[in-house]
């Protein structure tokens, strides 16, 4: 029985090695509130989607976080996101009606509301990721977008 039991032993340390530790992993970062604030909201009705991008190359294309916050008043909407420290660019939208999608025209220009960190802007489509790129680097670090 004895045999067994460090048998079992050095199997279980043996298996343990092929683990990976990575110090960085999702479960490891430390987190911190980034507070946004949500101006201009015209409509009492729908919700504001959230969507933060982490990546130049999946900037519009693959959301790094996303949120969905109720509007019930057209007062600025105060939303804390947890996120780890870095380089982000956000980008907003309001669905008037709840369908779930940013509603535009034939041409392709957005019916609803909405803004990019930084508030940055572009005459064709959505800015450029550096343009709404910025650096969150500390605790309660505060954004406004304004909705347009």
């Amino acid at each position: 029985m004895k045999n067994y039991q460090i048998i079992s032993a050095v199997l279980f340390v043996i298996m343990c090695s092929f683990v990976p530790f990575n110090a960085n992993s999702q479960h490891s970062i430390e987190k911190a509130t980034l507070n946004l604030k949500v101006k201009n909201i015209s409509h009492e009705r729908g919700a504001i989607f959230i969507a933060v991008y982490d990546k130049k190359e999946l900037y519009m294309k693959e959301r790094f976080y996303e949120d969905r916050v109720g509007v019930h008043s057209r007062e600025d909407i105060d939303v804390k996101l947890k996120l780890p420290l870095g380089e982000y660019a956000v980008s907003i939208f309001h669905d008037v009606n709840n369908d779930n999608d940013l509603n535009t025209n034939l041409l392709g220009i957005p019916k609803e509301p909405y803004g990019f960190s930084n508030n940055s802007r572009s005459a064709f489509g959505p800015p450029d990721f550096e343009a709404a790129t910025f650096d969150f680097k500390k605790e309660g670090y505060e954004m406004e977008i304004i909705l347009k």
